[in-house]
């Protein structure tokens, strides 16, 4: 059966016995990858190559028996962003509630962008990606949505700045409910306005929950290592639960500073360690600071230890002390929107 339209070229053969046994072997050379995601979505490819290879189809009709293979190669077109890849596919469908789509070494790459997959579709596939421009993620969720009439391009809240981004491990599951577990590295990002070098952990994701074990990330001589879990709450992850225990070492007080939005003047070098708990817009923490060399308000001192307790509105400081050659300084307080209580201040 030779179909041919403008450059596209589908040849092979068809056959139907009884009209109920359909089988298809055929031949694909030509065919653009927007014409074939055509038949998955209205939504225009972001991408242009052409597709090339073999396909099969068994089925009967009106039974849920179906067996089908492709094997494709994806070869940039003359035109267009470019996009390659291999697609090697086998679906099998015994029942209405056992059908299974297993890939064999598969890739799909673009000049930013590589994703390599096999294994089972919603049982295990074994990922690997990597990427230097997390546009091209956005420009591909559209096309994977639902609902097409919500089919627009969405900034994701990690920007690269010459930097990339490496996945590798396993998702497993259903496809509604997929989850990963893997290895996770980013390099030279930015989320929501805040930089970093690099930032490697250990995480589980599921559509409800994110978890990130073993982390480091670390911006200048700053480091920050420990483990953190977000659980989604009713307006998804905008309000989600959180539990997170770190520890931060060499930290630039004055970046510190910076980053939480402070107008307080202050230099020393930071180290602390740090515990999370309640929500995103509602946090608690439990700090136990120790900062070298601070400066601030004209004054220098040798170090200030300290316990804070911090919440939405209110802050608790206790064990406070500064140390400035052989005079210590002992210090508590309560700081609170509208107002701020010193507990005790006293030499030794």
């Amino acid at each position: 059966f030779p179909t041919r339209r403008s450059s596209d070229l589908v040849t092979g053969t068809l056959s139907l016995v009884d009209w109920q046994h359909l089988s298809v072997d055929g031949n694909v050379d030509g065919l653009t990858v927007a014409q074939a995601a055509s038949i998955l979505t209205p939504r225009p490819m972001p991408w242009n190559g052409t597709l090339a290879g073999s396909f099969m189809l068994d089925t009967t009709v009106g039974e849920p028996t179906t067996q089908a293979q492709a094997k494709l190669t994806i070869s940039p077109a003359a035109d267009g962003p470019p996009i390659e890849g291999i697609l090697d596919a086998d679906y099998e469908q015994r029942t209405d509630r056992d059908a299974q789509l297993s890939l064999g070494t598969s890739y799909i790459a673009t000049p930013a962008t590589r994703l390599d997959v096999s294994g089972t579709l919603g049982r295990r596939l074994e990922v690997n990606f990597h990427s230097t421009n997390l546009d091209d993620v956005a420009a591909v969720m559209p096309l994977i949505e639902d609902d097409p009439q919500k089919g627009t391009v969405k900034a994701l809240p990690l920007k690269l700045t010459d930097g990339f981004v490496d996945a590798n491990g396993n998702v497993t599951g259903p496809l509604d409910n997929p989850r990963f577990r893997g290895r996770v590295e980013a390099t030279k990002g930015i989320v929501e306005g805040h930089a970093f070098d690099r930032f490697t952990s250990t995480v589980d994701l599921t559509q409800t929950q994110t978890s990130a074990s073993n982390f480091t990330l670390q911006r200048g001589a700053t480091e920050a290592t420990g483990n953190a879990t977000f659980s989604a709450g009713q307006d998804h992850f905008n309000d989600a639960t959180v539990t997170a225990q770190f520890n931060v070492r060499n930290a630039d007080l004055t970046e510190l500073l910076k980053e939480a939005g402070s107008t307080l003047s202050a230099k020393g070098t930071a180290s602390a360690s740090v515990r999370v708990s309640g929500s995103i817009p509602e946090p608690l923490a439990d700090i136990t600071l120790d900062i070298a060399k601070p400066e601030a308000f004209g004054e220098t001192m040798d170090r200030i230890r300290a316990t804070l307790k911090v919440a939405k509105d209110s802050l608790d400081v206790s064990a406070g002390q500064a140390e400035s050659g052989p005079a210590r300084l002992t210090f508590s307080g309560r700081s609170e929107e509208h107002t701020s209580e010193l507990q005790s201040l006293r030499h030794l």
